[in-house]
């Protein structure tokens, strides 16, 4: 496991449509969305992925924004098949 870091934005999408196409996820918001949330994301300090063999097999991205609540935090995570059943 290592920091996320903005190369990884591409594979993380690829992760997120093979999510997509298993019936595990309803949709991939569109890359020029995501670049643009994402472009001022500490990626060390909010990410954790997993390289395989075959490059990115998981991460997690935690994004946050103020309300007048407080802050709300969202946790988003992603992984092929193969990286789900590893550890079990």
């Amino acid at each position: 496991m290592r920091p996320g870091r903005p190369a990884d934005l591409q594979p993380l999408m690829e992760l997120w449509a093979a999510e997509v196409r298993e019936g595990r996820r309803d949709s991939v918001p569109r890359e020029s969305q995501l670049r643009g949330l994402l472009a001022k994301m500490d990626w060390e300090a909010r990410s954790r992925v997993v390289d395989d063999d075959h490059g990115l097999a998981a991460a997690v991205i935690v994004t946050s924004r103020a309300t007048p609540d407080g802050v709300v935090a969202y946790l988003d995570p992603a992984g092929s098949r193969s990286s789900s059943r590893a550890g079990r």
